[in-house]
């Protein structure tokens, strides 16, 4: 969002108390960013169950980013032992993908600030070129959904285009 001429991150959560507000954010929105937890599976099944559905009512044509965050937990032995005790299992990144084209979203990536703190900036560059248009221009079809893997995690390869001097909505999920 734009304040003072600058360019700020809105984050919203769901927080039923807001459920009627926060669509108030979403007008000239020019990406949305539906991040989940890799570590949780139900927060991937909110994405589609609630956030998805929220976000199409007020923006039908807005780009989507999907973003798997902490990709580093998905090998983590305690994350793995908590989850087995529920008979759960992380999000794997074919998960991830097939969501993203379920819902239509513009590219999927994975990011990790304990592993690979660069993927999240590469995540951001991939936002801001969704926003402006540009990101479809840069990937083929068979590149739209490719991710590279470093350091045992995945992350979309660095897109490197000058946009940061264009200033564009960004709401984070």
């Amino acid at each position: 969002m734009l304040l003072v001429g600058y360019p700020r991150i809105l984050e919203l959560r769901r927080t039923p108390s807001y459920d009627t507000v926060r669509p108030l954010a979403y007008p000239e929105t020019h990406v949305f960013i539906l991040c989940f937890t890799i570590s949780d599976p139900s927060t991937l099944e909110n994405i589609v169950t609630k956030w998805y559905p929220e976000v199409r009512r007020y923006c039908q044509t807005t780009p989507l980013i999907l973003c798997g965050c902490q990709s580093d937990l998905r090998n983590d032995y305690e994350t793995l032992s908590k989850l087995a005790e529920i008979q759960r299992i992380p999000v794997s990144a074919e998960q991830g993908v097939a969501v993203s084209r379920q819902i239509g979203a513009t590219t999927y990536v994975e990011t990790s600030s304990k592993s690979c703190p660069k993927a999240i900036q590469d995540a951001f560059e991939v936002s801001a070129l969704a926003a402006l248009g540009k990101l479809n221009k840069c990937l083929s079809s068979t590149q739209k959904f490719a991710s590279h893997r470093y350091n045992g995690t995945w992350h979309r390869a660095k897109v490197d285009l000058n946009f940061r001097d264009r200033s564009k909505n960004c709401v984070v999920m």
